[in-house]
């Protein structure tokens, strides 16, 4: 459940409470829907714009302080990751500094998260990442032409911009999340050529492929991840950790590696 929609009385918390694998006073990563809506329009869209299906709406004050409220009335006091999510969060970018001071006033946070389109970055907020352990992706799907095509005109100028500035304020914790569609294929772009790219961008990236609905099957990438492709990522990512750079693990590469490893990590999520 979303804390958009949280009621202050919920006894969502109650099941993980009881989980064996709990930690008392600790939950491994919260993750806050502040905007349940975004400023563009990507054609491959799973959720309906950023609504979800639902109306149009951003978190309010009042709402993030219920939050808080539960979380001390269940007595957690540290968070392993603070997501905060979308839609596009930073269309509710009001809200961050007073995500990140609550979040400081009542307990400890390792490290917050954000995904973000890169086109309402403003001032304020990178203040807040550059003074605070705020980690940001940003959503970049390849050269100009492509991401445009997909996000709309003008969209890559303002996300290169924006990760050029996060760069700039705190490059170790800035990252590029990247989308392969049918278009990349039907433009001559590989997943290698598309790797190629990101690589340019000297920071750690992540591809996958475009999960839509029926209605936008034409968006899904007719090939599939060859073993060329899972070979050159691990190499990529060995390469990275053998230079002391980080590394971000393809989502492909995780599914067969939590295949091989299962965790027996006595962490939580919870999604409120």
């Amino acid at each position: 459940m979303f804390a958009s929609s949280l009621p202050a009385d919920t006894e969502d918390f109650e099941d993980i409470l009881e989980n064996p694998y709990y930690i008392p006073g600790y939950l491994s990563k919260v993750t806050l829907n502040v905007a349940n809506t975004c400023n563009l329009h990507c054609e491959y869209c799973f959720a309906d714009n950023g609504t979800y299906g639902r109306p149009p709406s951003l978190m309010s004050y009042r709402a993030l302080e219920k939050v808080f409220s539960n979380l001390n009335e269940r007595s957690i006091e540290r968070i392993g990751i603070f997501s905060i999510f979308g839609g596009e969060p930073l269309s509710n970018r009001r809200l961050f500094a007073k995500i990140i001071a609550l979040a400081e006033e009542n307990l400890t946070v390792e490290r917050f998260e954000l995904v973000t389109n890169g086109t309402l970055l403003d001032n304020d907020v990178l203040d807040r990442y550059r003074e605070h352990p705020v980690y940001v992706t940003v959503s970049i799907d390849g050269p100009e032409a492509i991401h445009d095509r997909l996000r709309g005109s003008g969209t890559h100028r303002k996300a290169m911009s924006a990760l050029k500035k996060l760069r700039e304020a705190a490059p170790q914790r800035v990252s590029v999340a990247a989308t392969y569609t049918r278009y990349h294929e039907e433009s001559g772009i590989s997943r290698a050529d598309l790797r190629q790219y990101l690589n340019s961008l000297e920071v750690p990236f992540e591809i996958s492929a475009a999960k839509v609905p029926d209605k936008l099957s034409r968006l899904r990438p007719k090939s599939g991840i060859s073993i060329k492709e899972l070979q050159d990522s691990l190499d990529q990512a060995l390469e990275s950790l053998a230079n002391g750079r980080r590394v971000s693990i393809p989502y492909y590469l995780r599914s067969i590696l939590d295949g091989i490893v299962k965790s027996d990590s006595r962490s939580l999520s919870a999604v409120i």
